[in-house]
């Protein structure tokens, strides 16, 4: 049976939702979900555990404590999410510094009654993320959808291809940052996306 109560835990997941015409049965995000604006109507299950006002170097200092202790970045609103009743989670166990740590969603998910299906994606390349909307739309029951979307990202990224073959040369040098202090340079896909869109990453 095709989830119909989504939680996602990860924006990406809240965008993927949404793009498969699913918005409908989303009924929590995260804290940090704002696309399409419409999801800023939902239910926050998350929110952060560091301190707001920091500046770039006391929220590494922060984080790096915490995962040395031990200590949860994330919180998850438990009441809050029982009151929901998903039967889909979607998440990431790819980065705990980038969302709620996998061991404390499936912990969660285990507490539930019924304990809903949770769905990681840990795409690390543009052609997986791609793939984890096939298993987004396959988890909800709507494959059709889910290659309608593939195709029309498939074909925007085309668009892009095309008009950097005729664009000039020399390609300019791109730095992509994550984090200012310390430097913390993109990677995963991003790399290959300032090369679609005609530039070289220098880091």
């Amino acid at each position: 049976m095709a989830a119909q109560r989504i939680v996602t835990l990860l924006p990406s997941a809240t965008e993927i939702v949404c793009g498969l015409g699913l918005r409908s049965r989303l009924v929590g995000v995260t804290h940090e979900c704002d696309f399409p604006s419409s999801v800023n109507e939902l239910p926050r299950v998350t929110r952060s555990n560091i301190g707001a006002d920091l500046s770039s170097a006391e929220i590494d200092a922060q984080v790096k404590e915490s995962l040395l202790e031990q200590r949860a970045l994330y919180s998850l609103d438990e009441p809050l999410i029982r009151e929901l009743a998903p039967d889909l989670i979607i998440t990431q166990a790819l980065c705990e510094v980038c969302a709620v740590a996998a061991n404390e969603v499936e912990a969660l998910a285990a507490r539930l009654s019924p304990p809903p299906p949770i769905l990681n994606l840990e795409p690390m390349s543009l052609s997986e993320v791609f793939e984890t909307i096939g298993r987004v739309a396959e988890a909800t029951g709507v494959v059709g959808a889910g290659e309608d979307y593939q195709q029309q990202l498939t074909k925007r990224v085309e668009t892009i291809r095309k008009k950097v073959k005729v664009a000039p040369q020399p390609r300019p040098r791109v730095a992509v940052l994550e984090w200012l202090d310390p430097i913390f340079n993109a990677g995963h896909w991003t790399p290959e996306l300032v090369e679609m869109a005609g530039g070289e990453d220098c880091l």
